[in-house]
């Protein structure tokens, strides 16, 4: 499953993390811990989104979230398989 790290606008906090799920439960993702994360030096917050599967899903969920930033995140499992098809897989040093 697909993973965001999504910076979003943050005013007020409760009431955007509210917004937030609603938002990405429309797309078929979760808001990961239900929660929102607000970084200490800069302004806005960030939300950890599991999901959606389909990429058209995923474009659509994170322009409706208004992202400032995105970064699609990997699990070890995936980052592994990614590393196993790249160039020179199966080769040895």
């Amino acid at each position: 499953m697909p993973r965001y790290w999504v910076s979003v606008s943050a005013s007020p906090p409760c009431k955007r993390r509210d917004d937030v799920r609603a938002i990405v439960e429309l797309y078929g993702a979760k808001l990961s811990e239900d929660q929102l994360y607000f970084p200490l030096a800069e302004g806005g917050a960030c939300a950890l989104i599991e999901g959606p599967d389909d990429p058209v899903d995923a474009k659509a969920m994170l322009d409706h979230l208004e992202a400032r930033a995105v970064v699609t995140l990997l699990s070890v499992d995936e980052a592994e398989q990614a590393f196993r098809r790249g160039p020179g897989a199966g080769t040895t040093g």
